[in-house]
């Protein structure tokens, strides 16, 4: 009886097992998570997840993107909420980002105009992101 093709299913299955274990799930944050230390493994995706109403030209924009450990991808994906209750156009938006190394370092965004320079008062988010 000729052994190596249940060997080879086996290897394979064995392979499969292993990267589905070394992927870790991608981490779902929003807003409430601010101020607070984010833990990832490298090659972790994280959604950080904004509420946003673009209608009023106001958005939360990246100031300090903590480029040493985490790199985006892609540009910020607007979902629109389609709640009779909330104020027409406001909605989520995704950021997206891969830690890419070790390390540490602040992901910080400001809810602002595009045009508007940082000011005091702005409404500010930071989040404390340690890669592992």
């Amino acid at each position: 009886m000729d052994r190596r093709p249940l060997h080879r299913f086996s290897l394979i299955a064995c392979l499969g097992v292993l990267v589905a274990c070394a992927t870790a799930p991608t981490r779902v944050v929003d807003a409430r998570a601010n101020g607070q230390r984010i833990a990832l493994k490298v090659g972790q995706e994280i959604d950080i997840l904004l509420d946003e109403k673009p209608a009023t030209g106001y958005n939360w924009d990246r100031v300090q993107g903590a480029t040493k450990v985490l790199t985006p991808l892609g540009t910020p994906q607007f979902e629109p909420l389609l709640d009779p209750f909330r104020i027409l156009g406001s909605g989520i938006t995704t950021h997206r980002f891969r830690p890419i190394a070790a390390g540490d370092g602040t992901l910080e965004f400001v809810f602002r105009r595009p045009a508007e320079l940082i000011a005091p008062g702005m409404p500010k988010l930071a989040f404390k992101i340690v890669v592992e």
